[in-house]
Formats: structure tokens, C-alpha cells, sequence
């Protein structure tokens, strides 16, 4: 990885490190009502995962969710705004500290329910690709569930719905070949950060899947 882009990261932990701070601050002093997860210590995950990501991917958040938006390009003024209530904020203030959305920067929103964001997911990775929608709008990919399929318990069955056709659009970690090519998918966009050859490796084989699946599209609109 390149000196700029580690220092590109390096600058988004510490300023999502100085966000937490003052909300932390701001949140005893009672000018921030509701709840407030903080994510102190946690500036290394979002900063890595998201830095894999591009522009147009989307990213599906939990309850702890202010270094997610920060790190997929939020405005720190207007997330800050969010948490104080404000028509300002980067969801006009009705989402708070928990409810958190921005499309804008492909962030579909946190969930104050543990794991609710599984059916947001699911949403999101459909749209991609049904007929009449360009399947690869999201290109890679929809962050959901980096677990082990086992341990899913029948939501597996649920996100599969999603894994066709494969490569697009839900990274997971081990649902039957299509979940396994997503997680490869995932693995050469981390890689692809310090690897032109791969990056443009990478390009191609998307944009090869995009006129695949429009071609699908288009056979579907003809029956």
C-alpha cells in the first residue's frame, strides 16, 4: 500500500477518534438526547473495510455507526448536526445516534436492532440486479454478514436469494460458490488498494459482469 494512502487512512481514524471524543463529551453534558454508541478503539475496522470499498457500494451499519459513515465519505458536520437533532443533519435530524443514513454515500442506514440490518441487505442486494434496474449499480459490494454461513441459522437460505447470479452484489464469507466468489471478489478489492495489475484486473472482470447481467436483463424483458 502506498505512503499517501496509509496516511489517507491514518488522518480518517483520528479524525473518526476526535469525532467520538466531542460526542462523548457533548453526551454527558445532555446535548445529545437518546442513546450514543461510541466507536472508540474501533477506527481501524471501518477505515480498512471501507477503504476497500468504491464510491457507489453500499455499506449497512449497526447501532455503533458514526465511524461508518465518517469513513464512507459522510460530512463529519453533518453526521455531528444528526446526532444534536438538527434539520441540518445528514438525515434532516429524525435518525439520531442510532438511525444514521445517507445515500448520498451509499451508507442504507444503522439499525438499533441487533442484526436488523440483514433484511436491508437483502433489499439492497436484490435491487441490484432485478429485471429493470442495472445489476451492476453496485458493483462490489453490499457489506452484510461477514460471518460463517453455519452459523446463520436459516438466514443463509435468506441471503443465497441474493448470491444470483454470482459475484454481485452481497460480500459474505462462505454461502455454497457464489457467496465463495464474493468473498474472493472482496479479497482482490483490499488487495487491488496496493496492486494496479489487480485493480484493473478487477475493472474488467466488472465491467465483463455488468454486460452479462444487462444482456440477461434485456433476454428477460423480451419473453
Amino acid at each position: 500500500m502506498k505512503k499517501e494512502k496509509m496516511l489517507e487512512m491514518y488522518r480518517m481514524m483520528v479524525l473518526i477518534r476526535r469525532f467520538e471524543e466531542r460526542t462523548a463529551q457533548m453526551y454527558g453534558l445532555q446535548k445529545i438526547g437518546g442513546f450514543c454508541h461510541l466507536y472508540i478503539g474501533q477506527e481501524a475496522v471501518a477505515v480498512g473495510a471501507i477503504a476497500a470499498l468504491n464510491e457507489d457500494d453500499y455499506f449497512i451499519s449497526s447501532y455503533r455507526d458514526h465511524g461508518h459513515i465518517i469513513a464512507k465519505g459522510g460530512d463529519p458536520k453533518g453526521v455531528m448536526a444528526e446526532l444534536f437533532g438538527k434539520s441540518g443533519g445528514v438525515s434532516k435530524g429524525k435518525g439520531g445516534s442510532m438511525h444514521i443514513a445517507d445515500f448520498s454515500v451509499g451508507m442504507l442506514g444503522a439499525n438499533g436492532v441487533v442484526g436488523g440490518g440483514y433484511n436491508i441487505a437483502v433489499g439492497a442486494g436484490m435491487s441490484a440486479h432485478l429485471a429493470g434496474v442495472i445489476a451492476a449499480h453496485t458493483t462490489l459490494p453490499v457489506i452484510a454478514v461477514p460471518i460463517d454461513a453455519s452459523s446463520l441459522g436459516g438466514l443463509d437460505a435468506l441471503l443465497a436469494m441474493v448470491q444470483m447470479p454470482p459475484g454481485i452484489p452481497v460480500a459474505t464469507m462462505g454461502i455454497g460458490k457464489a457467496g465463495a466468489k464474493n468473498a474472493a471478489l472482496l479479497a482482490l478489492s483490499i488487495l487491488s488498494l496496493a496492486d494496479a495489475g489487480i485493480r484493473e484486473k478487477l475493472d474488467l472482470y466488472r465491467s465483463d459482469l455488468k454486460k452479462a447481467v444487462l444482456e440477461a436483463d434485456e433476454g428477460v424483458r423480451k419473453l
